[in-house]
């Protein structure tokens, strides 16, 4: 049997099975096997590295006036060649004998989807393969160089955000291991998975607490997430720097976008007047910039290309001069559309 293949039909009889098939025989000329199945998901079950199928035999003996089967068997009294004792019990004159067919030889698959988690800033996050003992290892790179190792974990999440400590490009390597005595007889190691880079701006480098150290023991500092936080209880977001601190009272530039945080460090949605400026924020707290339909209605943020003019303010009120067209917008800084009276004019 192999791994990645189906428990085959079961054989019976004197003989050797096929090639990746099964046969089963009583041994000897005063008993035969009358019986062979399966156990759990039976034939057509995909077999995994170290799988131990489990199967039901059942025998008969040729004179049962000779050769009858006592009430109980152990161990010792039945001899399995190919696989191992489970249990034994008589049925009538017959006697029903589980075992357990050798462990399949063969590689674990590869994890699937091997990713950085966007919420918490360095935290690799991997999905497990069918055919996994439940152990992997890992290896973190920036750029081509080996930062960290880990030999065996069973999780499917781990935290590199310690071993960040400089500016650059971060990916990480990962694959399934063996990790228990009998899982390292029979199943392999899979391929490597490779993630996606994460850049680490000077900004962001990690201070390094957190770090495993040889003793085992883990350098003291913040346990509390990087980057986005969510707050379970009420739903709102905040934005924790390396050093553990809170983006309070202002801006700040996370991916290509701008938000804004009030002085309880908690994102805001929505219009938002800043000064003596008005700003819009979508759903997600990124500031609105350009052309933005809200409730039917649209506005303009002018942009970084506006010049004269601060990114993501609205436009308005009055004629407004926007690329090569020029657009009259209303009080509330909507886009008027249709026929339009001014100065007795139309």
């Amino acid at each position: 049997l192999e791994a990645g293949s189906t428990l085959p039909d079961i054989g019976i009889g004197d003989g050797s099975p096929e090639k990746g098939g099964v046969r089963v025989n009583a041994g000897n000329s005063k008993y035969h096997v009358s019986d062979a199945e399966w156990l759990n998901k039976g034939s057509g079950k995909e077999l995994k590295a170290a799988d131990e199928p489990q199967m039901r035999v059942t025998l008969e003996p040729e004179d049962v006036s000779e050769d009858y089967f006592l009430a109980s068997y152990k161990e010792s009294d039945v001899k399995i060649s190919g696989g191992s004792f489970v249990s034994a019990r008589r049925d009538g004159d017959s006697l029903v004998v589980t075992l357990r067919v050798k462990a399949i030889k063969g590689d674990y698959d590869a994890p699937k989807d091997a990713y950085w988690f966007e919420n918490n800033l360095g935290e690799a996050r991997w999905e497990k393969p069918e055919n996994t003992s439940g152990h992997y290892e890992l290896q973190l790179y920036r750029g081509k160089k080996s930062v960290y190792k880990v030999p065996d974990t069973t999780a499917t999440k781990y935290n590199f955000y310690p071993y960040m400590t400089e500016a650059g490009e971060y990916m990480f390597k990962i694959r399934t291991i063996p990790g228990t005595d009998e899982q390292k007889k029979y199943g392999g190691k899979s391929d490597w998975l490779e993630s996606g880079d994460l850049e680490i701006t000077d900004r962001y480098v990690s201070d390094g607490k957190g770090q495993q150290k040889k003793d085992g023991s883990v350098s003291q500092g913040t346990a509390l997430p990087v980057g986005w936080n969510r707050n379970p209880e009420n739903g709102q977001w905040s934005w924790r720097f390396p050093d553990g601190s809170v983006r309070r009272g202002g801006w700040e530039y996370i991916n290509g976008c701008w938000y804004y945080f009030n002085m309880d460090g908690v994102m805001l949605t929505g219009w938002q007047q800043i000064g003596d400026q008005r700003y819009f924020l979508h759903g997600e707290g990124a500031m609105a910039v350009g052309w933005t339909r809200i409730d039917n209605k649209w506005y303009y943020f002018y942009t970084a290309a506006d010049q004269g003019h601060t990114e993501g303010t609205m436009t308005g009120p009055g004629w407004q001069a926007i690329g090569s067209w020029h657009y009259y917008f209303n009080a509330d800084g909507s886009m008027y559309t249709g026929w339009l009276e001014q100065n007795g004019k139309w």
